[in-house]
């Protein structure tokens, strides 16, 4: 699913999408924050403007570890196996779907705070969050064997190749961890307690901590 939806014209809508959120801070819509004096809205509005541009820029990862690794990887099946090809990626492509979705919802709901909070409370969210426990879960494995096969020439070439390909500066085992590195960042992106906001977002800060708790208690594992 995720490969037919990143298709050149998904490529056009994040681009087009980055663009709009220049302008972002200025269509807010003030309602949404009636209650708030100016310097906090400010702050809100740096913080949705923040959390909007982040996920197009992780959504872009995503992509490029999909299209630009995984795809490539999948049909040269004469130098990896499926097996191995599944257990470097995990289930990266489900985590992919999830996020096209979320972020398409985050950028329908950037003018409304209670929203925006909400899209983050959904059903389908809390299931697209939990996948992230398989991810942490497995990825110490996914990159004991990418720096495994990285000692066979034929296999360094056709990454490195890839990563060519990509006009990567970084790695594929970096990029791996941006999923970790994303999880993580969303109760730093919605430390909103501090500014005294909606009760949507204090939850929706309580629902990012608990992720946070079970991810740790994954690494740990």
């Amino acid at each position: 699913k995720i490969c037919t939806a990143w298709d050149a014209n998904s490529q056009s809508d994040i681009a087009q999408s980055r663009s709009d959120t220049s302008s972002l801070h200025s269509e807010i819509s003030v309602e949404s924050f009636v209650e708030l004096d100016e310097k906090a809205l400010k702050k809100i509005k740096y913080i949705v403007e923040e959390l909007i541009m982040t996920e197009k820029t992780y959504m872009q990862d995503l992509q490029d570890i999909v299209m630009g690794y995984m795809a490539p990887m999948e049909l040269c099946d004469d130098l990896f196996e499926p097996s191995t090809v599944k257990d470097i990626f995990i289930n990266i492509k489900p985590i992919g779907d999830f996020h096209l979705n979320f972020l398409e919802k985050l950028d329908e709901y950037k003018k409304d705070l209670d929203l925006l909070a909400n899209c983050f409370l959904t059903k389908e969210s809390e299931e697209g969050f939990a996948l992230y426990n398989e991810f942490c879960r497995k990825v110490p494995r996914s990159l004991d064997l990418i720096a495994g096969m990285m000692k066979d020439p034929q296999t360094l070439q056709f990454i490195q190749d890839c990563k060519q390909q990509l006009n990567h500066f970084f790695p594929l085992s970096e990029f791996l961890h941006r999923p970790i590195q994303r999880i993580l960042k969303y109760p730093l992106l919605l430390r909103v307690s501090t500014f005294g906001l909606a009760l949507s977002f204090l939850c929706v800060y309580f629902v990012l901590i608990l992720s946070f708790f079970v991810l740790h208690c994954s690494n740990s594992a």
